[in-house]
C-alpha cells in the first residue's frame, strides 16, 4: 500500500512541474518570450512587494 501511495505522489508532483512549461510554452508562442517574462517578472515584484 505505502508503494502505491508513493507511486501516486510521484505521478502528482511530474504533473504539477510539467503543467507551467506548458502553459509557458504556449503563452510565449502566441505573445513572444519577451513579454512573457516580463508579464511574469511583473507578477512576481507585484506578489513580493
Amino acid at each position: 500500500m505505502q508503494d502505491k501511495v508513493f507511486g501516486a505522489s510521484y505521478h502528482a508532483v511530474n504533473i504539477a512541474l510539467s503543467a507551467p512549461l506548458l502553459i509557458t510554452t504556449r503563452l510565449a508562442n502566441a505573445y513572444g518570450l519577451q513579454a512573457v517574462l516580463l508579464g511574469m517578472s511583473i507578477i512576481v515584484a507585484a506578489i513580493g512587494i
